[in-house]
């Protein structure tokens, strides 16, 4: 089974979970506003961890 994942992830056929570009727009928008990161949580109910991770693709 192990082996089998490891090749369906060597051939590109296991991406994992596809992200929400709508919802990642958004918060980037407003990061790019300079709103405050518990104004950007609590309107668009994402994690501080999905943030995080967002923060730093701004310019």
């Amino acid at each position: 089974m192990v082996q089998g994942i490891a090749k369906a992830k060597a051939e590109g056929r296991m991406k994992g979970r596809p992200e929400d570009a709508e919802r990642n727009e958004a918060i980037l928008d407003m990061l790019r506003k300079g709103q405050s990161w518990n104004t950007v949580v609590k309107a668009t109910n994402c994690s501080r961890s999905t943030l995080a991770k967002l923060a730093k693709r701004v310019p």
